[in-house]
């Protein structure tokens, strides 16, 4: 079996596929919940039947952000010590799969309180969540300056055209 090779191009198109899908996933859902709940009234002040909720999603919420920057910069050290491009990248890109779950997770848990107990607070959570995810949108230079690259691999990262991986 032949792989194509991969272009620097390609793996940034790829990590944006992978971030927008999972940020649209969400805003989708969203949209969906807020069809269901449309014809009922949300309510905005505070519920004592939905204690556990508001602990649960805000331990989730905080723990998906806190979490995820810890395991980011986790696998994040693992990838810098890598001796190539293409080994860096990939552990780059699985690093940001990690922080874009634990964040979309508890977005998602947020969102389906939304619609168990019709309270507006849990949907400005879901949406805090998305800002969040959405502010870690690939670029070339946050990689770049992430990962800490040298010289020369900024400018194989910066070559649109550049082979990666053969």
């Amino acid at each position: 079996m032949t792989t194509q090779p991969l272009t620097s191009k390609q793996y940034l198109l790829t990590s944006r596929i992978i971030h927008g899908a999972m940020v649209s996933g969400i805003v989708l859902f969203n949209l969906a919940i807020g069809y269901l709940i449309s014809q009922q009234t949300l309510g905005t002040g505070y519920n004592k039947q939905h204690e556990v909720f508001y602990l649960l999603v805000g331990l989730m919420g905080l723990s998906s952000i806190v979490g995820g920057k810890f395991f980011f910069n986790k696998e994040l050290e693992k990838a810098k010590i890598q001796s190539t491009l293409r080994e860096k990248l990939m552990g780059y890109q699985t690093s940001n799969i990690i922080r874009y779950a634990l964040i979309e997770g508890a977005a998602l848990f947020s969102s389906v309180v939304t619609l168990l107990t019709l309270s507006v607070w849990f949907f400005v959570v879901t949406a805090i969540l998305v800002i969040v995810l959405a502010s870690f949108f690939p670029t070339i230079e946050r990689t770049i300056k992430e990962l800490n690259l040298s010289y020369s691999e900024q400018l194989q990262l910066k070559n649109p055209d550049a082979v990666i991986r053969d």
